[in-house]
C-alpha cells in the first residue's frame, strides 16, 4: 500500500502561501480603511471651514439689512437738508450698492465650495462601501480576528460619515439663510427706488411751479443698477 506521507510538505508549503496572501490581502485593506478614514476627516475639515465664511458672510449681510433702514429715513429727508448731507446719503447708497455685489459674489462662491464638499462626501462614501465588500469576502476566509479590526475601523467610519453629513445640512441651511436675506435687502432695494422716484416728481412738480437754479445730481441706486438724475433747487429760501 503506498505512503501518502511525502504529499504532506507540499500541502504545508501551499496552505503558508495562502496564508502570506491572505496576509498581505489584509495589510492592503487596512490601508484602504485608513485612506477612507483620512478622506472622512479632511471633509469635515472642510464643511467646517466653509461653516465660518458661510457665518461671516450671513453677518455682513445683516449688516447691510440693518443699514438699509436708517438710509431710507434719510433720502426721505433728501429735500430737507443741505447739500452735503444729501451727497453723503447719495455716496451711502453707491456704497451699498458695491456691497451687495460682493456678497451676491461670495454667496455664489459659497455655493461651488457646497458642492465641492458635496462630492467629498460622496466619494468617501464609495470608498465605505468598498471597503465594507472587502469585509464580506475576509469574512468568507474565516480571518476573525483581522474580521473584528476590520469592523471597528468600518464603524468609526461610519460615525464620521454621519458627522460629515450633519455639518453638511447645517452648511446648507446656512447658504439658505443668506439667500433669504439677500432677498429681504432686494425687497429694500426696491422701497429705496420707490422714493427715489417719488422725489423726482416732486422735483419736476415743484420746478413747473416755480422755476429756479437747479444742481443735477447722479444717483447710484442700490441692486437695481439704474442711474437716477435727482435735482436739488437753490432758491432764495434754502434747498427745495
Amino acid at each position: 500500500m503506498r505512503s501518502l506521507r511525502p504529499a504532506q510538505p507540499l500541502f504545508q508549503k501551499t496552505a503558508k502561501q495562502a496564508a502570506m496572501v491572505t496576509e498581505q490581502h489584509v495589510a492592503q485593506l487596512q490601508g484602504q480603511l485608513e485612506a477612507a478614514k483620512q478622506n472622512t476627516v479632511d471633509t469635515q475639515q472642510k464643511v467646517v471651514l466653509q461653516e465660518r465664511r458661510l457665518q461671516r458672510a450671513k453677518q455682513e449681510s445683516e449688516d447691510a439689512r440693518k443699514q438699509l433702514a436708517p438710509l431710507k429715513a434719510r433720502l426721505e429727508e433728501v429735500q430737507g437738508v443741505d447739500r452735503p448731507a444729501a451727497e453723503a446719503a447719495m455716496a451711502e447708497v453707491a456704497a451699498l450698492r458695491g456691497k451687495n455685489a460682493v456678497l451676491q459674489a461670495q454667496l455664489q462662491a459659497q455655493s461651488v465650495q457646497l458642492e465641492a464638499a458635496n462630492q467629498a462626501v460622496r466619494t468617501a462614501q464609495l470608498q465605505k462601501i468598498e471597503v465594507t465588500q472587502q469585509m464580506v469576502a475576509l469574512q468568507q476566509g474565516h480571518l476573525r480576528g483581522n474580521e473584528q479590526a476590520a469592523r471597528q475601523a468600518v464603524y468609526a467610519a461610519e460615525v464620521k460619515m454621519i458627522e460629515a453629513g450633519r455639518q453638511k445640512a447645517v452648511h446648507e441651511a446656512e447658504l439658505q439663510q443668506i439667500e433669504v436675506t439677500m432677498k429681504e435687502a432686494a425687497h429694500h432695494a426696491a422701497q429705496l427706488q420707490s422714493d427715489y422716484e417719488h422725489l423726482h416728481g416732486l422735483e419736476q412738480h415743484a420746478h413747473q411751479q416755480q422755476p429756479s437754479m437747479c444742481m443735477t445730481l447722479h444717483v447710484a441706486y442700490v441692486g437695481v443698477g439704474r442711474w437716477w438724475d435727482l435735482k436739488v433747487c437753490e432758491q432764495a429760501g434754502g434747498m427745495q
